[in-house]
């Protein structure tokens, strides 16, 4: 494929980063922090969706797109909590081997798919981040989003499994900035990162956490719609990048407007 970059006069003086994110979850958050320092090139099926001109987009149009033949310092891509194939990511593994370039996967924590995570770190410059339960964006749908939307759309707290659901609370903003230092500021820190809340958490954890924040709301015991995906068990060697309790309730204060 063609580079997109070659007419960008800019493509000189910032050092091109790849990233494969089909829904749109973190590449563009990621981008525009970063994109002063290096060139964001950004596969996905949203590209109208970003404006920004330091960012170039690629429209994600095939499982196995192809790839500009730029020297990318780094390829990233991102696993929505919904999509259980592993297609695109094997075929951008072997494109980082081939290429000889560091290859970082951010996959959901909560049903990441072993084998794959496995491959992925059997290549010495692969790099993996396992992402908990995003709770201030309505794009991300996990057990905590689900607590926090009824909490928005019907005044009310409704927990599941009689709320001992285990569940990773996190905000945007922390996996976005754990990625950014993990992968570009601090690389050799970590190979595995688990991004997640400080301790254990489960459904009722959280519910008590909003109750605090509006004590007049009302709890449920809901039954389950579906089966939630079993926790995985992580590796041994998994750095656990934990968010600080009062910033994970700041985001979710600012996600209910308390």
């Amino acid at each position: 494929m063609s580079s997109p970059l070659q007419s960008e006069r800019v493509s000189q003086e910032r050092v091109p980063l790849f990233f494969a994110d089909p829904d749109g979850l973190f590449a563009y958050d990621i981008a525009e922090i970063i994109s002063d320092e290096f060139l964001p090139v950004i596969l996905t099926k949203m590209p109208e969706q970003i404006k920004s001109s330091k960012v170039i987009t690629i429209s994600y149009r095939s499982k196995i797109p192809k790839i500009p033949e730029n020297a990318f310092a780094i390829m990233y891509y991102v696993q929505s909590e919904s999509d259980t194939s592993v297609i695109l990511l094997h075929g951008l593994l072997k494109e980082a081997q081939r290429r000889d370039v560091p290859f970082c996967v951010i996959v959901p924590r909560r049903n990441f798919h072993n084998v794959s995570v496995e491959k992925v770190l059997e290549y010495t410059k692969g790099k993996v981040f396992l992402y908990g339960d995003v709770v201030d964006d309505p794009e991300f749908v996990n057990p905590a989003s689900q607590i926090i939307a009824r909490v928005k759309e019907h005044n009310e707290l409704g927990v599941t499994s009689q709320g001992l659901q285990s569940i990773f609370p996190v905000s945007k903003e922390h996996v976005v900035s754990s990625i950014i230092r993990y992968s570009l500021v601090d690389p050799d820190e970590v190979r595995v990162a688990a991004i997640v809340p400080v301790g254990e958490m489960y459904e009722l954890s959280l519910a008590r956490i909003i109750q605090k924040m509006l004590p007049n709301l009302s709890l449920r015991f809901l039954k389950a719609k579906k089966v939630i995906a079993q926790d995985q068990v992580l590796r041994s060697d998994t750095v656990i990048l934990s968010e600080a309790d009062d910033a994970l309730r700041a985001a979710i204060e600012k996600e209910l407007r308390v």
